[in-house]
């Protein structure tokens, strides 16, 4: 394929491309990707796609994540929390 002078040719690693190269399960790239500890992909559709030259970048400078903290998750073991008014709410047990 010849490029035309000014055109740049974009090469984009599927999920299972980041796992090889990480040497992570594919499960474990969707929970980095989550935590936010991966440069943010391009979606296309329903699939994720990492831009080549931003994963190398990203591996060059250490892998730095892209949040300074991981997202706060409710509900599996915490019962209760407070609301804007100050009243507390139960969460029901699942057992």
């Amino acid at each position: 394929m010849e490029k035309n002078n000014g055109d740049r040719e974009e090469h984009f690693y599927t999920v299972r491309d980041l796992a090889r190269i990480l040497k992570f399960s594919v499960g474990k790239i969707y929970h980095l990707h989550h935590d936010g500890r991966l440069p943010p992909p391009v979606a296309l559709g329903r699939c994720l796609r990492w831009n080549r030259n931003v994963i190398v970048t990203w591996m060059e400078n250490g892998c730095p994540p892209k949040k300074k903290h991981r997202k706060q998750r409710f509900g599996l073991g915490l019962k209760e929390r407070g609301n804007s008014w100050g009243m507390r709410i139960s969460k029901l047990d699942t057992e």
